[in-house]
């Protein structure tokens, strides 16, 4: 049954099977496959090598299919590297392949002209009609974003995707992570989004995030650092997400962009609250005026001319993700103080609230706009830089 698959593949393959024989022609395809981009070659080989796991190469069974939906990647390096790698390449290189793309006989994935409702309804298909133009300052590039699952940075990732770039997630949700993953693919196509299990607490899962984002699209050029917890009373958890991360995630992104490499942005993601007195979260809103000073500072042109890298911070204002609609009534006890969820509501009440959706799309502006150090205000579906100010323009009579 071999001689019509070798037919169907390409005549290069018949003639070298017969000379070499079957492994070395499989090998000299790879090697053209790889130079000329034959992607029939490729698909023929992968669908007969799957022939095992059912009669017909084209129709694997469904342990072939639930084999290949989850695909084990190296990101990060050879196991010889170090311990540290071992783990990264075993628990968090995940690339996750859609389920849901339709595919031909041979294996190969058709890209549908509009979405499909069933597959994907939280995503709205991009104009194929040439009516939409992609921003400059997003084309052609690659960003990294932290907790990019689901909330403002999943509506970051996609205003970042329908402007012709590329998107490296990291979240801890990794069933989240997978389906947005699929939807993105489904909507965008391949090689346009990967997603990786990342959390920011941990070093070497920030490092494997950045490495993989490399491996995988061989550059970056922007990174987001928006993963971040409301929690009054989980300090030290708090602590780590919202303003260790912060600093890993700005600090990783200096080395792999420096000048040496390509230049590149860097957004951290502070809040509205850092600017208005919101006693009710207390805590929350100490890291988020970190995240605002620490990048003014490291938005300094001390730091861009070594480097090419600049730094920005955009803080949203109330926006309709579960962090604003569903406190947790546990996560809003102050100690001392009791539940501060009611008060919580009745002061996001009083302040224009804006859609997640177009919190995401006001990340292009300000790539736009591209100013080291600037600090912008996303609220009430405006989008709007605020000027720096210092202790003498503060300073009130005494």
């Amino acid at each position: 049954m071999r001689f019509p698959y070798v037919i169907h593949c390409v005549n290069f393959s018949i003639i070298s099977s017969f000379i070499m024989g079957f492994k070395n022609a499989k090998f000299l395809c790879n090697i053209l496959s790889q130079e000329l981009q034959i992607k029939s070659v490729v698909t023929f080989f992968k669908s007969y090598s799957a022939s095992k796991c059912g009669n017909d190469p084209c129709k694997p069974t469904e342990k072939c299919k639930k084999e290949d939906s989850t695909k084990q990647k190296d990101f990060c390096g050879s196991k010889s590297e170090s311990p540290s790698q071992d783990r990264c390449n075993s628990e968090n290189a995940l690339e996750y392949k859609s389920p849901c793309m339709p595919r031909t006989p041979t294996g190969s994935i058709v890209i549908p002209p509009t979405c499909a409702p069933s597959c994907c309804p939280a995503i709205k298909c991009p104009d194929l009609r040439g009516k939409h133009f992609c921003s400059p300052a997003v084309l052609g590039k690659v960003a990294i974003i932290t907790g990019g699952a689901n909330g403002i940075g999943l509506h970051i990732a996609l205003a970042i995707l329908k402007n012709g770039g590329k998107v490296f997630l990291g979240d801890t949700q990794v069933e989240a992570g997978k389906n947005v993953l699929c939807q993105m693919i489904d909507t965008f196509g391949e090689n346009k989004a990967a997603f990786i299990k990342c959390d920011v607490t941990k070093a070497e899962d920030m490092k494997c995030l950045f490495k993989a984002a490399i491996k995988e699209f061989k550059q970056i050029d922007i990174v987001v650092n928006n993963a971040g917890i409301f929690s009054n009373n989980l300090v030290d958890r708090l602590v780590e997400v919202n303003i260790k991360g912060v600093i890993r995630g700005t600090f990783l992104g200096f080395k792999y962009m420096r000048r040496n490499r390509t230049g590149g942005t860097i957004i951290n993601i502070g809040s509205i609250s850092a600017y208005d007195t919101h006693y009710a979260e207390p805590l929350y809103v100490g890291s988020k005026i970190f995240v605002s000073g620490f990048s003014k500072s490291m938005g300094h042109d001390y730091f861009f001319k070594q480097t090419g890298v600049k730094v920005m911070a955009m803080c949203p204002g109330v926006t309709m993700t579960p962090m604003v609609t569903d406190v947790d009534e546990a996560s809003s006890v102050l100690d001392g103080f009791g539940k501060m969820d009611d008060i919580l509501r009745e002061q996001c009440d009083e302040l224009p609230s804006q859609s997640v959706e177009e919190c995401g799309m006001h990340i292009i502006r300000i790539l736009e706009v591209n100013v080291n150090g600037s600090e912008w205000i996303s609220e009430g579906d405006e989008i709007y830089r605020i000027k720096t100010a210092d202790r003498h323009t503060l300073r009130t009579c005494q």
